[in-house]
């Protein structure tokens, strides 16, 4: 669920009219207070204005979470292949794709109070459920898309996004939603 709602900032950040759908690559940084360094990654979301996400994490270990209209797919990779795993927070993860999709488009989140100050956006969570989990993102843009999203959790830990590439409405983005699709579309 953590993965989801940073997720669904990235859609949030959208200054201006938004794509259809978009295909984002970035760097994720965790900063975990036991550890003296943070936990850095790589991962790609694609999202689209039906609710559909795909959040693919291909760095230091590898998983998938695909939401679409048959529901949640969430999938580790082994040395055998890609197994599913289950997903026990499935109808809040659903809740959040479609919140996703909605802010893919341009729409406003009605589950976030959002603060402008410049360049920079501050949402905090109005849900119970997601307070739980979240104090607030931070976003700085650069033109219309964030160029960074942190995260901040009332554990302590944080978790940054950098963002390093996106691209609207992307050829054969369709695939990336099939629960049976484990490569495509990437960069």
């Amino acid at each position: 669920m953590k993965k989801f709602a940073a997720v669904i900032m990235l859609a949030a950040c959208t200054l201006s009219a938004a794509p259809e759908s978009v295909l984002v690559r970035m760097t994720q940084s965790k900063y975990v207070s036991i550890l003296p360094e943070p936990v850095v990654g790589e991962c790609t979301l694609a999202a689209d204005a039906s609710g559909r996400v795909r959040w693919r994490v291909l760095s230091p270990f590898e998983s998938l979470t695909i939401c679409n209209e048959r529901g949640v797919f969430a999938f580790e990779k082994t040395s055998d292949g890609w197994r599913r795993l289950d997903t026990p927070f499935a109808e809040a993860v659903r809740r959040t794709a479609r919140e996703i999709g909605r802010l893919a488009i341009g729409e406003s989140s009605e589950d976030y109070n959002v603060r402008r100050d410049g360049d920079t956006a501050t949402l905090t969570p109005k849900s119970a459920d997601v307070r739980k989990f979240i104090k607030k993102i931070v976003a700085v843009y650069s033109g219309r898309f964030p160029k960074s999203l942190e995260f901040f959790e009332t554990n302590g830990d944080k978790t940054v996004l950098s963002i390093s590439e996106i691209r609207e409405n992307p050829k054969g983005i369709e695939a990336a939603f099939d629960e049976k699709n484990f490569d495509k579309p990437e960069f």
